[in-house]
């Protein structure tokens, strides 16, 4: 007989919880190390679970276990859409149920920052439905040029500050671990004000780079949305040409087409090795970006660009080190977001509990990540 105290849950909350990750009895087990039949039981209201056993459950789902004793859900209906970006030519069938939480959790954090952002502080969105933008054009928007992208000549640094610049806009861009690049690179979720895009931190800082700018892409024409379920197809074949429009765009936003073939014809020796790599260096993007654009100008032939390309999709695919729960906090929520938990932590209508649960960190890493935003 087991007499461990139950918790008397809302059965509910359960399957709420459930169904806003489009996720099945089967999954929630596995994740949790509880059996299918105690899950249904659960949601079915058949079963109580123990306190360890709602912990289990409380963390896979990322909500409080308090959440669970609520007589109704406790924040929006599940219904979340997005625009995915793979690495080229690699594809499933389906979300992950990682990817699923991870999206879900962005949304929710954007939720967060609406709700405490007063109307007159949210940026307006510069882009209007009624003009077509090209990446010149978004360049100077942004205040983005050419002298001050020569400067960097560091992909760490380069990601950064154009994540800046793309915060400054009013866009939230998340960063996301522990997700295979073969799945996921980059998605953006096209709700205003204040988009979202998350990139995939197992991604280089350079692979970083292009896909927030393809997905600003995506922002700016306010395209084609996927739902997130288990039979979602990532990439249509019929909607093919708008990921190559948005590739495009990213391709002539990070070196404009005058500024590439003003290079080609400075410092073009027949050496496309160093040719290659000093061009990256100088617009701090990868080599397979520099052989993409010399293979679009037919200076070097497919073998040569698809040696250069899988080099760099084996580097993409990098192991990550040991990263400080303070820098770690800012990388996952940049800055803004961060900034906007912190200033209701201080203006007390959050207390440090609920800064930690936003900001997915202990409250011992607080007074680094304040020094510095």
């Amino acid at each position: 007989m087991d007499n461990r105290i139950k918790a008397e849950i809302e059965p509910s909350i359960l399957i709420w919880a459930r169904e806003r990750y489009s996720t099945t009895h089967e999954i929630v087990a596995q994740k949790t190390n509880i059996s299918e039949e105690n899950i249904i039981n659960f949601e079915e209201g058949d079963a109580q679970p123990s306190f360890a056993q709602l912990r289990k459950i409380a963390n896979f789902f990322r909500l409080s276990i308090s959440a669970f004793f609520l007589p109704y859900p406790p924040g929006r209906e599940a219904h979340v859409t997005a625009s995915l970006r793979r690495l080229s030519g690699m594809s499933t069938d389906s979300f992950s149920i990682e990817l699923t939480r991870e999206i879900i959790d962005a949304i929710e954090k954007r939720d967060f920052y609406l709700s405490v952002t007063e109307p007159n502080d949210i940026i307006d969105w510069p882009f209007t439905e009624e003009k077509t933008y090209n990446a010149v054009e978004v360049r100077d928007i942004l205040g983005f040029d050419i002298g001050t992208q020569r400067s960097w000549r560091d992909s760490r640094i380069a990601f950064n500050t154009l994540r800046y610049y793309f915060e400054s806009l009013g866009i939230l861009v998340f960063q996301v671990s522990k997700i295979a690049i073969d799945e996921f690179r980059a998605c953006a979720i096209s709700e205003y004000p204040i988009p979202i895009i998350i990139i995939n931190r197992s991604d280089s800082y350079n692979g970083r780079s292009f896909s927030m700018v393809h997905e600003l892409y995506h922002l700016i024409n306010q395209q084609y949305d996927i739902e997130i379920n288990p039979t979602a197809k990532i990439i249509p074949p019929e909607l093919i040409s708008i990921e190559q429009d948005a590739n495009s765009f990213a391709s002539d936003f990070l070196i404009p087409s005058d500024v590439f073939l003003s290079e080609i014809t400075r410092f073009w020796r027949d050496d496309p090795d160093q040719f290659i790599y000093s061009i990256s260096r100088k617009y701090s993007v990868s080599k397979e970006f520099i052989a993409r654009r010399l293979l679009d100008e037919k200076i070097i032939d497919e073998n040569y660009y698809y040696l250069v390309r899988d080099e760099g999709i084996k580097r993409s695919k990098r192991k990550g080190g040991f990263v400080p729960p303070n820098v770690d906090c800012l990388s996952k929520n940049g800055k803004i977001y961060s900034s906007a938990v912190f200033e209701e932590l201080l203006s007390g209508r959050l207390s440090r509990v609920q800064a930690s649960s936003y900001l997915d960190v202990k409250e011992k890493w607080f007074d680094r990540i304040q020094g510095s935003l």
